[in-house]
């Protein structure tokens, strides 16, 4: 059996012996170290006579295992028990890996967690950042895990000036200031009263002085611009664009004012968004944002290190001067919805659609221009600097396949205290590394090794968990099993809610059923979550959404292929439908604000732990991985429909062949159901018949990852599943022939059409591959 590298304490791994009988010397040790290991190994030696007797013996005690395991059943409780693995003492208390779960999994200690992680402002790079890094470090090390090891990166962040925080203003034709926008956040509790908030801004927005007539864009979609432009004929051409949060990522917006030649963006959060049940209940006395509240966010759009694209930034990367990244082309600020209120209220113009009027008491205005002979001041001040950033990394290594990884991710940053996002997830998953590592003194240890990350810069664009997939991309193609993040535990308290790929799509249902929820205890949480957020085209099943973008496992599954899940408990967004929780990036997400509007006795936390938990352990010791490639074609073959719903005219007409997708597509369904018929009859007392399986279940999402990365977007490279190219939070099946096709929304014209064929046919022969990833194999 196949055993991974372990290369020293600056990579992914640690080279450590898998144990006291692990006589393999690798060549990459010092000599020192492989004098250390050449020593154990000695120690450990027996004799002939010695060897034949433990020979037979484990022979007869696999033999015996083997018969206890018995007939494997596809769908069901394939997992492992463990039970070999597990002390006396252990048994006796808990029964099973279940049972010490739900018994283990402790609200009060993720409370402490959360409180104490969330008092102070953590900003990426920063000192206090750097500090919580290596605070984790000790304390995953004392609770169990056997390497840990903190990555460090250089990457590019994005900072407000503090001389001269970024502002927007009205100003006469003399350039006397009228009014200044807040250069910070009002506190509205003690623990808000402090110099170490990072003041409203949007990181990496270009510095710059403009000044000019203001329009009104609404979101500042494409389709706004298109409208406002078209149809009432207002030039966006050097106008300030003042647009509110919502409906797209803020990068989009920025990049349609750029494309629109705008002269700088103001954004904000609207009451009709943020603040649904008026100005008077909005926090301290609810969740909702109150006037002085400001989103902060990144502007980097594609992921990742943008001066080291497709490389890690690391001690000997290259990196590209910052004129030739990809970064905003034009200056942008966040103010509040208070502030924006003075900017409106004067504007002149045409009244805005009735759908584009927000919240505020007053008629929106279309512009250009305000009442009175003056204008607006955007003063954008930014600094970039290269900055070291630390992912903290631990390791429970498998007993049977080590070189086969279920990775549990959070991130660590905040904005500011972040309470919510991240640090509701970061407390889960400590109490999940202290009940594993627990799990691991009691005598317990998974199949197959599971790794804890707690990623770094998560909010300035993914940059901690995209450079260690850049960095260790080939073996993770090779070993990683799947991906599960968690970036936020809890954003609302209505159901769980979960974003992921096909493949891991009966893993999680399972893990789901095995939870009790907490809103009815004799309902399961699949229960809950099904009436909840029920999937239209699947009933009785909950819903499922695309991955798009805008947390960590995006470089997983868009970069290496890695099934992945992101999974949280939700505020009801299909009645709401809110951009995002109402206080998010602001200074008022804070411990408070959990404990009182959201999960008061924090049972929400401890049962997405124990969802984490469990999907974490089907994935780890299912003997055959619990991945369901008949649900990734049944998926295909949905989604080929909702495109040939919205398109299928317009392609006829233009004779696109889409007949070759849909047989590919059947093609895959029928070979994905011989697959699953062959699984349940597999020898599993056969190592190598259950390694052949696997290995064809963790191949069949690699089929669809295109090397060379799509046309338009290179820096994804999942044909399936890529974020959206006009709203990055938004996933689109097929997304390179979706973005084609909605070109020809634009400019119908030959060329267009050639590029909807190209992107078809790469798509068909993506299909055919993984198709035949489940088709030439003979593990019988």
């Amino acid at each position: 059996m196949m055993t991974p590298v372990y290369e020293g304490k600056e990579d992914m791994f640690p080279l450590i012996p898998h144990s006291e009988d692990d006589c393999v010397i690798h060549r990459s040790a010092n000599k020192s170290r492989r004098r250390e290991i050449t020593s154990r190994c000695r120690g450990a030696s027996v004799s002939r006579t010695t060897f034949l007797f433990c020979s037979t013996l484990i022979g007869l005690t696999t033999l015996v295992c083997g018969l206890i395991i018995g007939y494997f059943n596809w769908g069901g409780a394939s997992r492992c028990s463990s039970s070999d693995t597990i002390s006396q003492q252990f048994q006796s208390k808990y029964g099973g890996i279940t049972e010490m779960l739900s018994m283990e999994i402790h609200a009060e200690n993720i409370k402490a967690f959360l409180k104490e992680w969330s008092a102070n402002p953590h900003l990426a790079g920063t000192e206090r950042e750097k500090s919580n890094a290596v605070k984790l470090v000790d304390l995953w090390k004392s609770q169990g895990l056997e390497d840990v090891v903190l990555k460090t990166y250089s990457v590019l962040l994005s900072y407000p000036d503090e001389q001269q925080p970024s502002s927007v203003t009205i100003i006469d034709d003399e350039s006397k200031v009228l009014f200044e926008s807040q250069r910070f956040e009002k506190p509205l509790s003690s623990e808000q009263n402090r110099s170490d908030i990072v003041p409203p801004y949007l990181a990496y927005a270009k510095t710059g002085d403009v000044a000019g007539d203001i329009i009104y864009v609404n979101y500042c979609s494409e389709s706004d611009f298109e409208y406002a432009s078209v149809k009432l004929l207002i030039d966006p051409a050097h106008k300030i664009a003042l647009c509110r949060y919502g409906s797209i990522f803020r990068a989009d917006k920025v990049r349609n004012a750029a494309n629109n030649k705008c002269a700088g963006v103001i954004i904000y959060s609207d009451p009709a968004d943020y603040a649904r049940n008026g100005e008077s209940d909005v926090y301290p006395q609810s969740w909702w944002l109150p006037s002085t509240g400001v989103q902060r966010g990144t502007l980097l759009e594609p992921f990742g290190d943008p001066l080291t694209p497709f490389w890690p930034a690391n001690e000997w990367a290259f990196r590209r001067d910052e004129s030739d990244a990809m970064l905003p082309e034009i200056p942008a600020h966040a103010i509040s919805y208070g502030d924006a209120r003075q900017l409106l209220q004067r504007m002149q113009g045409k009244p805005a659609p009735q759908d584009w009027q927000g919240g505020l008491n007053i008629t929106y205005k279309m512009g250009p221009g305000f009442v009175e002979k003056t204008k607006v001041r955007l003063n954008v001040h930014n600094r970039n600097v290269v900055t070291p950033v630390h992912n903290v990394i631990g390791i429970i290594r498998g007993r049977v396949e080590p070189d086969r990884y279920v990775i549990l991710g959070n991130h660590r940053d905040a904005w500011v205290f972040g309470a919510l996002d991240p640090t509701s997830g970061t407390a889960v998953l400590a109490e999940l590394v202290r009940v594993f590592g627990q799990m691991v003194e009691g005598g317990w240890r998974p199949r197959r090794t599971i790794i804890f990350c707690s990623w770094a810069a998560e909010e300035f664009g993914l940059l901690g968990s995209t450079e260690w997939v850049e960095e260790f991309g080939k073996l993770l193609q090779d070993r990683a099993v799947a991906y599960l993040n968690v970036d936020m535990a809890v954003t609302g308290n209505y159901s769980l809610h979960a974003l992921g790929v096909p493949l891991l799509r009966q893993a999680l249902f399972d893990a789901a059923n095995r939870v009790p929820s907490p809103h009815n205890r004799s309902q399961s949480v699949f229960d809950h979550w099904a009436v909840s957020f029920p999937d239209p085209s699947l009933p009785g099943k909950p819903l499922v959404e695309g991955l798009g973008s805008g947390s960590d496992f995006g470089a997983f599954i868009h970069r290496v292929g890695v099934p992945s899940v992101d999974l949280r408990y939700k505020y009801d967004s299909q009645h709401l439908k809110l951009p995002s929780h109402p206080l998010y990036h602001s200074a008022y997400s804070t411990f408070d604000t959990v404990q009182r509007f959201i999960d008061p006795d924090f049972q929400l936390h401890v049962t997405l732990g124990r969802v984490w938990a469990e999907l974490a352990l089907n994935l780890s010791e299912s003997m055959l991985l619990p991945l369901s490639p008949l649900d990734y074609a049944e998926d295909l073959e949905k989604n080929f429909n909702l495109l040939t719903v919205k398109y299928g005219d317009k392609m006829k007409l233009h004779q696109v062949p889409t007949d070759g997708l849909l047989h590919a597509i059947k093609n895959l369904t029928t070979v994905a159901k011989e697959f699953e018929e062959r699984m349940r009859k597999v020898n599993v007392h056969s190592e190598l018949a259950v390694r052949q399986v696997n290995d064809v279940l963790m191949q069949m999402e690699r089929a669809f990852i295109v090397p060379r990365g799509l046309d338009e977007s290179p820096m994804y490279s999942h044909i399936l599943f890529a974020p959206s190219a006009h709203d990055a939070y938004k996933a689109d099946p097929f997304p390179a022939l979706s973005d084609a096709l909605y070109e020809t929304d634009q400019n119908s014209d030959t060329e267009t059409w050639k590029n909807v064929n190209k992107q078809l046919a790469g798509l068909v022969a993506s299909v055919r591959s993984a198709h035949s990833v489940l088709s030439d194999s003979s593990f019988e």
